[in-house]
């Protein structure tokens, strides 16, 4: 696919994005059908390192995990991470680390909660109950992982359901979290309460409110 390369907006001078996409429309059954996060393209902050911020309508691409924005009828990219502090859509938050948009979950626990939102497609007849995954059909879109809800027909796209992956912030280095072994690896005086904790609750590593849970007694 064709790629240029552009100004993300005349307000955000010194970014550099890359077009993905020669054609996107903002209807919400296509925006979701194509794995960004939310709705529609709404209007969000880059707050830069350097103090400033800028405004932009901007999306989270669950294909690539990265920030996207409509110009001119084509979607582009934001690169030049090393540059950016926050990015701020629909109330939510994401941090760059590595070339990819972290969603920020919690800062209560003892290390912050980050997650990588990933997608995938399902068959039209298979409903998906975990927690942290959309169930979707024909007619209905919701996505549990940020609240969002629209009701449109899907026509012939594919349903998809979104799972996140859990990291913990230790300084500047990100540790995995989405398993007993993974948690135990970052606590490892605190095995046996992890152990019981799990065995007890029946904690399960899909489920965001879950893995909150499990951290706020390891504060």
């Amino acid at each position: 696919m064709r790629k240029i390369i552009a100004p993300l907006i005349a307000g955000l001078a010194g970014f550099i994005a890359t077009a993905a996409h020669s054609q996107v429309t903002t209807h919400a059954d296509s925006i979701h059908a194509a794995g960004y996060l939310f709705a529609d393209f709404v209007e969000g902050s880059v707050l830069m390192k350097s103090g400033s911020t800028e405004k932009a309508p901007l999306n989270y691409n669950t294909n690539n995990q990265e920030i996207g924005f409509m110009k001119d009828g084509q979607y582009m990219e934001l690169t030049g991470l090393e540059t950016i502090d926050t990015v701020y859509i629909n109330g939510k938050k994401f941090m760059p680390y590595h070339e990819k948009f972290y969603m920020v979950l919690t800062t209560s626990t003892d290390m912050p909660l980050l997650a990588l939102i990933y997608n995938r497609p399902v068959p039209q007849s298979v409903s998906i109950e975990h927690s942290g995954l959309d169930k979707r059909n024909s007619a209905t879109v919701s996505n549990n992982v940020t609240n969002a809800y629209s009701n449109h027909n899907f026509r012939s796209y594919s349903e998809l359901t979104y799972q996140k992956k859990f990291f913990l912030l230790k300084g500047r280095v990100l540790l995995k979290a989405n398993s007993q072994q993974e948690i135990i690896n970052i606590y490892p005086d605190k095995k046996d309460l992890i152990k019981n904790f799990i065995k007890e609750n029946k904690t399960n590593f899909n489920d965001e409110k879950d893995v909150v849970a499990l951290l706020t007694v390891l504060k």
